[in-house]
């Protein structure tokens, strides 16, 4: 962690990066961490066990002074970056910056429009606020799901069945669109995590019931390694081109004929459950 050569409770504009604290000084304002205060930290997942491992390193060279830390939180990096900005934390681990070029790619109808343009299989897509079109879309055939266009940092939202109960709450939808799909038959899903021009698959098997639709929803998921088609593999890199990204985490489903569907992208995807599980590292 290096000299930390200020006084603790001025501190308030500190990000954390991949083995390195950057530190910036600003004077404490009403939204600042109250001074004697363990210091509060929480944001990436990934950058979590260095800071822990930083901690005690400068604990361990403090030279008799005594600095508390609070409970490194990993609570990713967007709800970091909230509670940093809201005043509950004095630091925000992240794991690298985002530029211009990943903002742009997190929007999800940028996305699919890409993919399309590549080769890429994409479903029947439907964005939209307004009911009528929804319910249309809902009753032009096949079965559909829905889930958010934005994702929140303060709670997660799975994937849903577009049923009868949530089409009879479309007037919700007025205040914000969100995206209806065909719902993909078939399985498994597939996550494929790109870094540069290399690319590492895997498949994802749930076994519980409710995750069959989202795999997140499994938290004992069965990961195993894929071998993604050539062809797919240089639509996917062709993708990545066009987006800007040199890391993305790639969600598809294969179709009851075996395609390869695109869903999305992740800019900052996790990706080290599929590096433990998935046959080799990223």
């Amino acid at each position: 962690m290096g000299r930390l050569g200020l006084t603790i409770s001025t501190v308030r504009h500190a990000v954390v990066g991949m083995g390195c604290v950057f530190w910036g000084i600003t004077t404490p304002g009403p939204w600042a961490q109250p001074a004697g205060d363990p210091i509060a930290i929480s944001g990436s997942s990934t950058v979590g066990p260095i800071t822990e491992m930083a901690i005690k390193g400068f604990q361990g060279t403090a030279r008799g002074k005594t600095v508390r830390f609070g409970r490194v939180v990993e609570n990713g990096t967007s709800a970091g970056f909230r509670e940093f900005c809201s005043g509950k934390t004095a630091i925000s681990n992240a794991s690298r910056p985002i530029n211009s070029k990943e903002l742009a790619a997190r929007r999800k109808p940028f996305q699919l429009a890409v993919a399309a343009e590549v080769g890429l299989p994409i479903p029947a897509t439907l964005i939209s606020n307004d009911p009528a079109r929804v319910r249309a879309f809902a009753r032009s055939g096949g079965r559909k799901i829905y889930k958010i266009l934005t994702n929140t940092p303060w709670t997660f939202t799975e994937t849903r069945v577009l049923g009868e109960d949530a089409l009879d709450n479309l007037d919700l939808l007025v205040t914000a669109p969100a995206i209806f799909q065909e719902l993909v038959e078939g399985g498994p899903d597939i996550r494929v995590t790109i870094v540069d021009d290399r690319l590492h698959a895997v498949e994802l098997h749930v076994d519980h019931p409710e995750a069959w639709l989202d795999w997140r929803l499994d938290l004992a998921v069965d990961v195993r390694p894929h071998a993604l088609p050539v062809d797919v593999g240089e639509r996917l890199l062709a993708f990545q081109r066009r987006m800007g990204l040199r890391y993305g985490a790639i969600d598809l489903r294969r179709d009851a004929n075996g395609a390869y569907v695109f869903f999305e992208v992740n800019p900052g995807g996790q990706y080290l459950f599929a590096e433990i599980h998935g046959g080799g590292p990223i």
